[in-house]
């Protein structure tokens, strides 16, 4: 280790390696991985120009250490590994590094149950875990479901062990109560590998072997029997009906989109249907370091979960040949990576040339991703924006407006007023305003529209302006008695000014300035949807009514 102010860089080599950052109590700040660490670290440490992230990590360093590999590829794994081990403050981390789940089903047991299983699977002979499942509350959904379906035991083994007759599950036909000798060994194990087959995704198996047995207690006259297995059936029909992108059954690909903000919507497809869609959040994450963020994802998350054949991706990776390599040796199979770009995504008619280029099915797949996202942040930027809020100004705040003041070079000058709570957007608060005024004086219109809505008495925890400080100042003349917290957002830099005045710099993955921004960009809309109203009226032409 090696301080930084005694540090000659004649002593750095020009090899490949990674380099790490020291605070002044020796903690990791942050882990880089360089093709030359002399010209990279010579860039960090001579340089005058930095983004704000890497200036303010300089700012806190005072030590430095570098490890010299043999090429770029052990380069990218050892600085995946020291990411993840050390947990640098300056890096992409997922918001929530946990483990996942298996299944597991000890067929040393002469019952055994499906059991839910955390950690490293143990190489314990006739013990098999399924999985990992990259959503653990999807994996107890499934868990619960077939448990349900198919009659196997649900107690633990203690229970099972020491239980003297059948108990309620039995009468509800949820199980074959082997603890009371009701059934066999093979008959038992015959349902344990339906529900291993379930598991593994083989559904049209579970089906087949379903309507076998239905048909054999049928002959037996074991109506009984084949009525539960039918009703099965019945259940299975109903969980297959999900999202299918190929019937054919044959497409085996991961679609992952990443957002400015660091958040990630993963889908997987596996047999030619939808079987997982998740969301991760990424921390640290700036426009300039996306391809940092998805490196460290592909890194983190296939470590644990096998990848498709295909991953299809959103942003361009330098490293993709590094980390297919990685997915080779890690899972011992060949799986690609391909580069969709966002003008594809959004374009609703990609152009032949695009289309050429891929499959429109991988296309469709990774829109599904960036739909979920788009989806599942309307859902959670003012949920978890209100809460941050009310930690901000150490107040509760429920209910928020926005008011933005729009006009046409003068003309058809309006206000108009959204409102939204932890729910999401309130409609019904919504409130626009003609103003007659007509001038190119912005505070002047502000300061009308103002007085308008404060005569309609609407009243909000806290109101957002459209503006910088001379808005802001203009609606704490009109709001002095008002307990209303009043700030301003001002456009391109996203900065808060307080009631204060003083100013509030929020990273723009902060939830509290998410929603910030999304109330203002809707009371912008809302406030030009009918400006262009009144200046499309105005302009309408009259009628010719000559004779």
């Amino acid at each position: 280790m090696f301080s930084i102010e005694e540090l000659n860089l004649e002593d750095i080599p020009e090899l490949p390696g990674v380099y790490i950052f020291f605070s002044k109590e020796k903690k990791t700040l942050y882990v880089g991985k360089a093709i030359n660490l002399l010209n990279r670290l010579r860039n960090y440490l001579k340089s005058k120009t930095h983004d704000p992230k890497t200036a303010l990590m300089l700012s806190e360093a005072k030590y430095l250490d570098f490890i010299v590999v043999r090429n770029e590829y052990e380069a990218l794994i050892l600085e995946m590994t020291l990411i993840k081990e050390k947990i640098p403050k300056y890096n992409v981390q997922l918001r929530d590094n946990k483990s996942y789940p298996y299944i597991k089903i000890d067929f040393n047991e002469d019952f055994p149950a499906l059991e839910l299983f955390r950690g490293k699977p143990t190489k314990k002979k006739d013990v098999l875990y399924i999985g990992p499942y990259p959503e653990g509350s999807r994996l107890r959904s499934l868990l619960n479901y077939i448990n349900s379906v198919l009659p196997l035991r649900k107690c633990s083994k203690t229970t099972f062990k020491n239980a003297k007759s059948f108990c309620i599950r039995y009468q509800m036909k949820q199980c074959l109560a082997p603890c009371t000798g009701k059934v066999d060994k093979e008959e038992y194990k015959k349902i344990v590998l339906l529900a291993k087959d379930w598991l593994t995704g083989d559904l049209d198996r579970v089906k087949k072997d379903l309507i076998k047995q239905i048909e054999k207690f049928s002959k037996e006259e074991n109506f009984e029997q084949a009525a539960r297995l039918r009703d099965s059936l019945f259940y299975i029909e109903s969980f297959s009906n999900i999202k299918v992108v190929d019937p054919q059954g044959k497409l085996d690909v991961d679609a992952i989109y990443i957002n400015k903000l660091g958040d990630i919507s993963l889908v997987q497809v596996r047999r030619g249907f939808v079987s997982t869609n998740i969301i991760k959040r990424l921390i640290n994450v700036q426009e300039t370091n996306l391809r940092d963020a998805m490196l460290f994802f592909l890194y983190d998350f296939y470590s644990n979960i096998e990848p498709g054949k295909l991953i299809c991706i959103n942003i361009k990776l330098d490293e993709a040949d590094l980390i297919e390599r990685f997915f080779k040796e890690r899972w011992n199979k060949k799986h690609r990576i391909k580069v969709i770009s966002d003008d594809l995504l959004n374009d609703n008619e990609p152009s032949k040339k695009g289309k050429l280029r891929l499959d429109v099915k991988y296309l469709e797949i990774l829109k599904i991703a960036k739909e979920n996202l788009v989806a599942k942040n309307k859902i959670n930027v003012f949920k978890e924006g209100f809460e941050r809020l009310s930690e901000i100004f150490e107040k509760k705040i429920s209910l928020a407006f926005a008011l933005d003041v729009a006009h046409f070079q003068g003309e058809a000058t309006v206000a108009g007023l959204s409102a939204a709570d932890e729910k999401g957007l309130r409609k019904r608060y919504y409130r626009r305003v003609r103003l007659e005024d007509n001038s190119l004086d912005d505070y002047a219109s502000l300061d009308l529209a103002l007085k308008t809505l404060c005569k309609k008495k609407l009243e909000a925890d806290l109101l957002l302006i459209d503006g910088g400080l001379g808005q802001l100042e203009v609606a704490l003349k009109n709001l002095r008695d008002s307990s209303t917290i009043v700030i301003s957002l001002a456009k391109e830099e996203e900065v808060i000014y307080l009631t204060d005045k003083r100013e509030l710099r929020l990273p723009k993955s902060d939830y509290a300035l998410r929603a910030l921004m999304y109330l203002r960009d809707e009371a912008h809309r809302f406030a030009n949807e009918y400006r262009k109203y009144l200046f499309a009226k105005a302009r309408k032409p009259l009628k010719d009514k000559s004779y």
